[in-house]
C-alpha cells in the first residue's frame, strides 16, 4: 500500500491519490499516513487545496517520529509555496529534522535538512552551507528519496545561483541520468528546467531552448503544474529565442502560479516577464513587472539576491553572448527587426529609460518611496574601462554610471 501511495504521488494524479487513500482508509497508520502524503504530493504546486489532507496525515502520524518527521516536511514545502514564508518553512523543515534523526530514518532526515538548507539559503543564514553539507554527509542514495528533494539537486541549485556553471551543469547531468532511470517526471522536469538555466548563463542558448522543449513537453505528458515550465521557457525565449514568444509564456506562468497560489513562481514569472518586456524596449512595463517582484519577494523575506535575479542585466548579457558566440544558434526576433541585440548604447539608453519610469512610479507610490540607491556604483554592459580617460574623464564617467537603480540583481 506504501508503495501505491509513492507511485501515486509521483505520479502528479489527484484521481489516483484519491483511489489509494480510499483503499487505505481501513489500513494501518503507516499506510493511511502514506495514503494521505500522496495526495499532498500530487497536488504539485496547488499546495493551497491539501491543508485537510495534511492535518489528517498529523493527526495520523501520532507520535511515531518517522511518520511525523513525513508530515512535517511537507508542511515545510506548504510554508515556502503556498504561503511564502521561509522563515516558517525552515522551522518545519528543522523539527522534521529531528525527528527523522529521533526515528532513525537517515533518508527522512536527508530531505529534511535539504529543505532546511533551502530556506536558509533564501532567508541569507550563512549557516545554509553547512546544514547542506551535512545532508551530504548522510550519503543517501538519490534513488531512495528522489531527485528533486535529495542534497545533490541542492548542491547542483546552488551552484547556479553562485555562478559556478560548468561544476553545477556536470552536477546536473549527472542527475539527468538518475532521473531518466527513476522515471518521475517531476524530478525529469526539474533537471530539465535547472540545464536550460545552466546553458541560458553560459552563453548555449539554443541547447537552452532545447532542455526547456523537453521539459514542456514532460510537464504536459503528466499533467504537472506548468508555471515552472512556462517560467523556464520564457527565460530561454528572453535570452536566444522571440521576445514576444517569451512574453507570452511569462503571462502564463504568471496566471497558472497565481491559480495555484504558488507564490514562489508567481514572482519569477513576474521576473521572466519584466526581463523580456526590457529587452523588447517596453521600459515602462517592465518596471511595472519587476516592481511586482521586489513586493512579492519583499513580503516573502528572501534575503539572499543569487535566489531570484530581478535586476535585468543577466539576462540581456546572456542574449548578447547568445547572439555573438559561434555555434550559439541563431538569435530569433520578431518579423523586420534586426537578428542581433542592440549594441551598448542602445542598452545604455533604455536602462535609463527604465531608470526614470522607476523613480516615476517610485514618487507616485503611498509615502513617495522610490528604489533604494544601490550601495555599489556599477557600470552598464558594454561600458569600456578604458571610457574616461583624458579630458572630461569624470563627467563621462558619471554619465554611464548607474547611481540609482533598482536594487541588485537576485
Amino acid at each position: 500500500m506504501r508503495a501505491a501511495a509513492a507511485d501515486a504521488g509521483a505520479s502528479g494524479s489527484a484521481e489516483l491519490a484519491r483511489l489509494v487513500g480510499e483503499a487505505a482508509a481501513s489500513a494501518g497508520r503507516a499506510d493511511r499516513v502514506a495514503a494521505l502524503l500522496a495526495t499532498v504530493d500530487a497536488g504539485g504546486q496547488a499546495l493551497h487545496e491539501i491543508d485537510d489532507a495534511l492535518a489528517g496525515a498529523a493527526a495520523a502520524a501520532g507520535d511515531d517520529p518517522v511518520l511525523a518527521a513525513a508530515v512535517e516536511l511537507r508542511a515545510a514545502v506548504r510554508a515556502n509555496i503556498g504561503a511564502g514564508d521561509p522563515v516558517l518553512a525552515r522551522a518545519a523543515a528543522a523539527r522534521s529534522a529531528e525527528l527523522a534523526r529521533r526515528g532513525g530514518d537517515r533518508a527522512g532526515e536527508a530531505m529534511a535538512l535539504t529543505m532546511r538548507a533551502r530556506m536558509e539559503r533564501i532567508t541569507g543564514d550563512p549557516a545554509a552551507a553547512g546544514t547542506l553539507a551535512a545532508a551530504l554527509d548522510l550519503d543517501v542514495p538519490i534513488e531512495t528519496i528522489g531527485v528533486q528533494r535529495c542534497p545533490q539537486y541542492l548542491a547542483a541549485r546552488h551552484a547556479v545561483f553562485d555562478d559556478r556553471l560548468d561544476e553545477a551543469r556536470g552536477r546536473l547531468l549527472r542527475l539527468l541520468a538518475v532521473a531518466e532511470r527513476r522515471g518521475d517526471a517531476e524530478d525529469l522536469e526539474e533537471v530539465l528546467r535547472s540545464l536550460a538555466e545552466v546553458d541560458v548563463r553560459r552563453g548555449a542558448c539554443a541547447r537552452a531552448l532545447e532542455w526547456s522543449d523537453r521539459a514542456v513537453d514532460v510537464c504536459a505528458a503528466a499533467g504537472l503544474s506548468p508555471g515552472p515550465v512556462w517560467y523556464t521557457a520564457a527565460v530561454a525565449q528572453t535570452a536566444g529565442g522571440d521576445l514576444d514568444r517569451a512574453a507570452e509564456l511569462a503571462r502564463r506562468a504568471v496566471r497558472a502560479s497565481r491559480q495555484e497560489h504558488d507564490l514562489v513562481f508567481l514572482s519569477r514569472g513576474l521576473l521572466a516577464l519584466g526581463v523580456a518586456q526590457l529587452a523588447a524596449g517596453r521600459a515602462a512595463d517592465a518596471v511595472t513587472a519587476l516592481r511586482r517582484v521586489a513586493e512579492s519577494e519583499g513580503r516573502q523575506r528572501v534575503a539572499d539576491p543569487c535566489w531570484t535575479r530581478w535586476s535585468p542585466t543577466p539576462a540581456w548579457s546572456g542574449r548578447r553572448r547568445c547572439a555573438r558566440r559561434p555555434g550559439a544558434g541563431t538569435t530569433r526576433r520578431r518579423p523586420g527587426s534586426a537578428t542581433a541585440p542592440p549594441d551598448s548604447r542602445r542598452w545604455r539608453c533604455r536602462w535609463r529609460r527604465a531608470g526614470r519610469c522607476w523613480r516615476r512610479a517610485g514618487s507616485s507610490a503611498p509615502g513617495g518611496a522610490g528604489p533604494p540607491p544601490s550601495p555599489i556604483s556599477r557600470k552598464l554592459p558594454g561600458s569600456s574601462s578604458r571610457r574616461g580617460r583624458g579630458r572630461g574623464a569624470g563627467w563621462r564617467r558619471r554619465r554611464w554610471t548607474v547611481r540609482r537603480r533598482p536594487p541588485g540583481p537576485r
